[in-house]
């Protein structure tokens, strides 16, 4: 209620006649004091339309101000955030490039001395984040990594924000690990952050997942089954159900019961994972940039449950959903050949359960397009090669033998 008397009082403002700056500072201020009114309250009622409203008063605001004005970082810096956070609600590539445009704009202008120097650097970075997250870009990831180092320098340990930047930089850190292979990267910040959260604070679930995620991480690097059983469930514990971020929790927990079961080939691992899967992917939205890799990784589970139990409906399955996640892919992303590859595998249980010549022609299809997109010296070439070679040499002379040999 005081938000939408808030909202009356500043548009029955902009209503009134104005004098000779009407179009300059005073307008502006104005319009950014109304856009801030539209913004919280699209953050407290979730109302599209405010989000839309903020937007366009927060743009107003900057085409009224001149180059060099002492308020045009600011105005800047609301912009942006304004378009993230409709990003983030709809998608829309085009408002992401925005944010990262006012916000770099708005850092250009900033001192280093500024009191919000350490702000801009971590809104900027949360941005780089998303653009990494929504086109697989390496250099955006390292433009972050470059941001919140940046702003942990300018940030006391007091201060309220100092964990969110540790624990950004070290999911920053694992994404990068997970590119680059640096087990130094997983080492870092997600420990600091989580010691810096006080008991009962509401990011403390988020932290615990953060750091879960990197001992995974670690294990996969290292091979020690310490690792996997440090990344527990308690993170998962204190998520109350309806949380937005249930789906990641679930998903984050899904990954070491997988790998244990890998490593230890335990069934009930296996049944966990499917589970926990399962119920992250219902409670992902369509559009969110999480779903591609929901979806593949849950048809990952199901063909390695059809290989231990031989239910055709789970092998059904496992090629429905990965083919539903290369559907979401971009060409030129890199993971396209990845997903093309766990796709043809499916195709090729498939053909030797059934032998249904068609069946051969979809993986020689999905392992021809792997190679065209594998660069020389990749080391994964000679894998991926003798993939394509064995589809079409069982293609020619149907040895099923040959085919069950290479794949199981």
């Amino acid at each position: 209620m005081e938000l939408q008397q808030d909202l009356g009082t500043k548009k029955r403002a902009m209503c009134q006649p104005k004098g000779p700056d009407a179009d300059t500072d005073a307008g502006a201020q104005d319009l950014s004091d109304l856009g801030w009114s539209h913004f919280r309250q699209f953050r407290d009622t979730k109302v599209l339309g405010d989000l839309d409203q903020a937007v366009g008063c927060f743009s107003r605001a900057v085409a009224l101000i001149p180059g060099g004005h002492p308020d045009l970082a600011e105005r800047l810096t609301s912009l942006g955030v304004s378009c993230i956070d409709r990003f983030r609600r709809l998608g829309a590539l085009a408002d992401l490039e925005k944010s990262i445009e006012y916000k770099s704009r708005a850092l250009a202008l900033t001192p280093n001395s500024h009191p919000y120097m350490s702000d801009r650097l971590t809104s900027l970075g949360v941005s780089y984040i998303d653009r990494y997250q929504r086109m697989g870009d390496v250099d955006y990831l390292e433009k972050s990594i470059d941001c919140f180092p940046r702003a942990l320098s300018l940030t006391p340990d007091s201060h309220p924000y100092m964990s969110d930047r540790l624990a950004s930089l070290g999911a920053c850190y694992t994404d990068r690990h997970r590119h680059m292979g640096e087990l130094d990267d997983l080492d870092k910040a997600d420990s600091r952050a989580l010691a810096l959260t006080p008991g009962g604070h509401p990011d403390m679930s988020r932290r615990l997942a953060s750091l879960g995620v990197s001992y995974t991480n670690r294990h996969r690097h290292m091979g020690e089954l310490d690792d996997l059983d440090k990344a527990d469930s308690r993170a998962l514990a204190l998520t109350p159900d309806g949380h937005p971020d249930m789906s990641r929790r679930l998903a984050d927990l899904v990954v070491p019961y997988s790998d244990r079961y890998r490593r230890m080939g335990d069934l009930g691992d296996l049944e966990k994972s499917i589970d926990y899967f399962s119920r992250a992917l219902a409670l992902t939205p369509d559009g969110h940039p999480d779903m591609t890799n929901r979806l593949g990784d849950l048809g990952i589970s199901y063909t390695d449950r059809y290989r231990r139990m031989g239910d055709a409906d789970d092998l059904e399955r496992s090629i429905d959903y990965k083919s539903r996640a290369l559907a979401l892919i971009p060409n030129g992303h890199p993971d396209m050949s990845h997903r093309l590859g766990d796709l043809g595998t499916s195709y090729t249980d498939r053909y030797w359960r059934m032998s249904d010549a068609n069946d051969l022609e979809k993986p020689i299809e999905c392992f021809s397009r792997v190679l065209a997109s594998t660069p020389a010296g990749h080391p994964d070439i000679s894998h991926r090669l003798a993939s394509l070679v064995v589809c079409v040499r069982v293609a020619s002379r149907n040895e099923r033998n040959e085919i069950r040999h290479h794949f199981v």
